[in-house]
């Protein structure tokens, strides 16, 4: 047994096979009973598709939008510790309702709005403060994440939890083990918002429409993420087929501009907001509508090109109405395969922090 299938058995359970496809670095985890509806372990969810954010800031507040315009949650639920602003922000919605067909937007800093919620999303966090180191910004954010996830899991247990506050992996750790839920219901936004930016910069070299553009990053969402050149093409052809075009110099300029895209936008404008919102609004809507996507997300890569420790960075997931059914590890090169394990090499570091902060 290889060491891919024997982590899908682990963490899908023993009814699961990877099937390859007809290209290479693709699989996917079927039954080998056709009786057996979902993956061992996955409970049946709430019907419906009620949405909670926690975090009215600009995080939240373009997530509940983009929901609203691609009209996937129905009733959408803003949570905030400060009540007032979350009123504000859902009165605001309220009045674009002749525009949507959302039937209900409420919001406030009561938990018991979020009762039987198909997907909870977290964005609240602490801003680091002058002088505050990083482990004492760590401590400061896993005691937000401990209060909302024992919040939410109070009123929504048989929810899907998808968490946005950054640094979005460790914290991704930290409410799977905060909250007992299986590997299948809490994961990360991830790089799905890095892989974005990455499609925008190679459509702008190509001059290709960016949704002709396939491409990912992985691994961390953050500086030490991991491009995948071996997996683009543009228009289904291979960026080989582009000759100079993608020169190693090209590519490393590429991949500059979605590390310096952040900084950029903070310059500009002071926060990121909008092409997050689109992003989770993705992979909710995968979820909702059970359209089982393959979406980079942060979930557990143990088991994967040779990563030992419980690490949490962006694999492409597939995604559906039980939230991650399957990992879909691709076919890295060497380099790609040594960014990633400096990436999760990265986070081990970080995450050695959390457990005992969990305790206390």
């Amino acid at each position: 047994m290889t060491q891919s299938m024997a982590t899908l058995y682990r963490l899908y359970g023993r009814g699961a096979v990877m099937v390859r496809q007809s290209f290479p670095g693709s699989c996917r985890v079927m039954s080998m009973d056709p009786r057996v509806q979902r993956v061992p372990g996955h409970v049946a969810l709430p019907t419906g598709r009620k949405v909670t954010i926690v975090g009215a800031g600009s995080v939240g507040v373009a997530i509940g939008i983009s929901l609203l315009a691609k009209n996937i949650a129905d009733p959408l639920v803003l949570i905030d510790i400060d009540g007032n602003r979350a009123l504000g922000e859902v009165q605001d919605m309220q009045h674009a309702s002749a525009f949507l067909d959302t039937q209900e937007i409420v919001g406030g800093n009561d938990y018991r709005l979020t009762e039987g919620s198909r997907v909870c999303i977290v964005t609240a966090g602490a801003r680091q403060k002058p002088g505050q180191s990083r482990t004492e910004l760590l401590e400061d954010n896993i005691k937000i994440m401990k209060h909302i996830i024992t919040e939410l899991m109070k009123y929504s247990p048989d929810t899907i939890i998808i968490v946005v506050s950054n640094p979005v992996d460790v914290l991704t750790y930290a409410a799977w083990k905060i909250s007992g839920l299986p590997l299948n219901r809490v994961f990360g936004s991830g790089t799905h918002l890095d892989s974005s930016r990455f499609q925008y910069f190679i459509g702008k070299l190509t001059g290709y429409p960016v949704h002709l553009v396939k491409a990912q990053i992985l691994g961390e969402h953050g500086a030490s993420c991991a491009p995948v050149w071996s997996g683009v093409n543009v228009a289904g052809l291979p960026i080989e087929r582009f000759g100079d075009l993608f020169t190693d110099e090209k590519k490393k300029d590429v991949f500059e501009q979605v590390l310096q895209s952040v900084p950029e936008l903070l310059r500009l404008k002071g926060y990121t907001s909008t092409a997050v919102g689109f992003t989770v609004a993705d992979q909710v809507e995968s979820i909702l509508f059970n359209k089982t996507k393959a979406l980079p997300c942060s979930t557990l890569v143990k088991g994967f090109y040779g990563i030992e420790e419980d690490v949490f960075l962006s694999l492409p997931c597939m995604l559906g109405n039980n939230g991650v059914s399957a990992v879909l590890p691709p076919d890295l090169n060497e380099q790609e395969k040594n960014l990633f394990k400096a990436s999760a090499d990265n986070m081990f570091k970080y995450q050695q922090e959390i457990d005992d902060i969990i305790c206390k």
